[in-house]
C-alpha cells in the first residue's frame, strides 16, 4: 500500500496482542496531531474528489435478480439504493440471475450464445454451460443450479469491462446497502475512501464479510485502518483468504477492481467456474486474486460467528427500505383514490411532512459521539447520506493507518 509511512519507526520484535489493543493505539493515534506529524503516517485532507485516483463517480451496482418476480425485487433494491445512496438508483442496474433449472429454454439458449459472442475465451472457459450430446456439461457434476446465477455474473462482469469500468460492485437478490459491514448511511463514503485512500492492488473487495474468512494471522494484523470524524467508528481492512472456519462464505456482495475485469478471462482459465462463491473463494484463497473485506469496529454483523456467540446482537437494524412511504403508496393502491384529488393532496402533505422530517434527522448533527461497544448498540441513522455531507467531501477527510503503523501501536 503507497502510503507515507516512516517504516523505521516500526519496533523490531512487535509482539499482537489482539486487534482490541490495535485498536486503542489507532484511536489514540488518531486523536494526537502531534504523535501523527512525528510519525508522518497520515496522509493529509485530500482536496476533492478529483484525488480520487480517477475515480469521480460511485461504481455502478448490478443486481443480480431471478427472472421470475424479477420486477418485485429489483424494485426493493431501487427503493433501497434511494435511501441510503446518495445517487439514488440512478448507479443501480440489474441482471438476470439465470435458472437452468429450466434448461433448456429459448432465453438460456440465447444468454449462452450472447456469452460466445461477447467474449469467445470466457465462453470457452466457461464450459459448464457447453452442451454436448444434448446434455449440458454442467450435468456432469450436478451443477445447474449454480451455473445460472453464474452466468449472469459473467454477463455482467464482461459488460464493465467493454464500458472500460474502473470498478463494479455485485449484488445478489439479498443483498442491500444494509449489509455492508457498517451503518448503511456511511457506505458511500467508505467506499470511495477505500477507492481512494485504499491498497493500490486489489482484485475483489467483499462488503458483507467483514472478519469471515479471514485467517488468525491476518486478524491480529490488519491491513489497514480508515478513520473519519463523520463515522461512528473505525474501519478495520483485513485481507481476506476465504478461510472457512466454522463459516459460510457466499458471494454475495462485492466490489472487483479493474485489474479483476481485465484478467477475467485468464483467472476463468485457471480455476474454472461453476459457482461464483466457490471460484471467488478458491482464487481469494491460492491469493491468485488480491482479496480484503473490512468492518466498522466491533459491527455485529461483521464478526466471526466465535466471536458473534459472546457479544450482544442489536435489537434493531435499520430499515431496508421506507416503510411509512411504502405504506402510503399501498393505500394508495388498495383504496384506489388516485383520482380523488383531494385527497391525493392530503396524502402528499403527508408524504411532505415524512420527507421534511426525515430530512431534519438526517441534517442533525450527533455531537456528542458515544463510545459503547457497537455490539450494544440498536439505533441506526436510517437517512441516507447524502442529506448532511456530499460522500466525496467525507470520503476526502478520511485518514489511514496501514499495517506497518498499527503494528507498532500494539
Amino acid at each position: 500500500m503507497d502510503l507515507v509511512v516512516a517504516r523505521a519507526c516500526r519496533a523490531l520484535g512487535t509482539v499482537a496482542v489482539g486487534l482490541g489493543a490495535a485498536m486503542i493505539g489507532v484511536q489514540a493515534f488518531a486523536s494526537s496531531s502531534g504523535r501523527e506529524s512525528a510519525r508522518g503516517t497520515a496522509l493529509g485532507v485530500a482536496k476533492g474528489v478529483n484525488l480520487l485516483v480517477g475515480e469521480t463517480t460511485f461504481p455502478r451496482t448490478t443486481k443480480l435478480v431471478p427472472t421470475d418476480g424479477e420486477d418485485g425485487a429489483y424494485q426493493r433494491a431501487r427503493e433501497n439504493w434511494n435511501l441510503y445512496h446518495v445517487g439514488g438508483d440512478a448507479d443501480l442496474r440489474r441482471a438476470p440471475a439465470y435458472d437452468f433449472e429450466k434448461w433448456p429454454t429459448n432465453e438460456l439458449s440465447e444468454a449462452v450464445l450472447k456469452l460466445r459472442a461477447k467474449d469467445a475465451a470466457a465462453y470457452d472457459a466457461f464450459d459448464a454451460v457447453h452442451v454436448e450430446f444434448d446434455r449440458l456439461k454442467a450435468d456432469m457434476i450436478n451443477a445447474r443450479k449454480d451455473i445460472g446465477p453464474s452466468l449472469g455474473a459473467l454477463h455482467a462482469w464482461i459488460k464493465a469491462k467493454e464500458a472500460g469500468e474502473s470498478s463494479m460492485i455485485t449484488a445478489t437478490k439479498d443483498a442491500y446497502i444494509n449489509s455492508h459491514c457498517g451503518p448503511p448511511n456511511e457506505f458511500d463514503s467508505f467506499i470511495l475512501s477505500f477507492l481512494l485512500r485504499g491498497p493500490k492492488k486489489w482484485d475483489v473487495l467483499f462488503l458483507d464479510r467483514g472478519e469471515r474468512g479471514v485467517n488468525a494471522t491476518n486478524w491480529r494484523h490488519p491491513e489497514a485502518v480508515f478513520t473519519n470524524k463523520a463515522w461512528e467508528k473505525p474501519y478495520v481492512l483485513y485481507k481476506n483468504t476465504a478461510a472457512v472456519v466454522g463459516e459460510s462464505l457466499p458471494a454475495t456482495f462485492f466490489m472487483v477492481s479493474k485489474n479483476f475485469l481485465t484478467r477475467l478471462d485468464a483467472n476463468l482459465k485457471a480455476q474454472p467456474l461453476t459457482s461464483v462463491d466457490w471460484w471467488l473463494n478458491r482464487l481469494c484463497e491460492t491469493e491468485a486474486l488480491t482479496c480484503f473485506s473490512y468492518t466498522a469496529e466491533n459491527w455485529y454483523d461483521g464478526l466471526t460467528s466465535e466471536r458473534k456467540s459472546h457479544a450482544v446482537e442489536p435489537t434493531s437494524r435499520a430499515p431496508i427500505v421506507d416503510v411509512k412511504l411504502q405504506q402510503l403508496r399501498n393505500a394508495r393502491r388498495q383504496k384506489a383514490i388516485a383520482k380523488d384529488e383531494k385527497y391525493s393532496a392530503a396524502e402528499e402533505a403527508i408524504e411532505r411532512a415524512a420527507n421534511a422530517k426525515a430530512n431534519a434527522k438526517a441534517n442533525a448533527t450527533n455531537a456528542n459521539a458515544t463510545n459503547a461497544n457497537a455490539t450494544t448498540e440498536s439505533a441506526t441513522t436510517e437517512s441516507k447520506l447524502g442529506a448532511t455531507h456530499r460522500p466525496e467531501l467525507v470520503a476526502a477527510d478520511t485518514r489511514v493507518l496501514d499495517r506497518d503503523v498499527v503494528e507498532t501501536l500494539m
